[in-house]
């Protein structure tokens, strides 16, 4: 990643005088994703991304590098028995889903792929 001889900038994110050591960062110069996720985006919109994880609840879905919404196992399918999020996605899957809620103040949001079929007649 480094070169023994490269220059760079970094940030000083501890010094210890007693070990004389000092923790230096690289990321910290750059924008968090969620900072730089484009103002554009907001809740009703269509967005495709990758399945990084799936657990029992639900898929992560990375929208833009470093910015992953859940897609809620409840709203992957507009059946009433729940089923596991495994059943829809697997990793690795490009999907397109709608983004229910966007706080990007606490850097969560939420997705559904349900949203984008007709609601079956009950």
């Amino acid at each position: 990643m480094l070169n023994l001889t490269e220059k760079l900038n970094v940030v000083i994110l501890d010094f210890d005088e007693n070990k004389s050591r000092i923790q230096l960062g690289l990321k910290q110069l750059e924008k968090h994703p969620w900072e730089a996720l484009s103002d554009e985006i907001k809740v009703g919109d269509k967005v495709k991304g990758k399945v990084v994880v799936i657990a029992d609840y639900g898929a992560f879905i990375e929208v833009v590098e470093g910015v992953e919404g859940l897609i809620h196992v409840s709203e992957m399918s507009w059946s009433t028995h729940l089923r596991s999020a495994q059943d829809f996605v697997k990793v690795g899957d490009e999907v397109e889903a709608v983004v229910l809620t966007l706080d990007r103040e606490d850097r969560k949001m939420s997705l559904g792929i349900k949203q984008l079929t007709p609601r079956p007649m009950d």
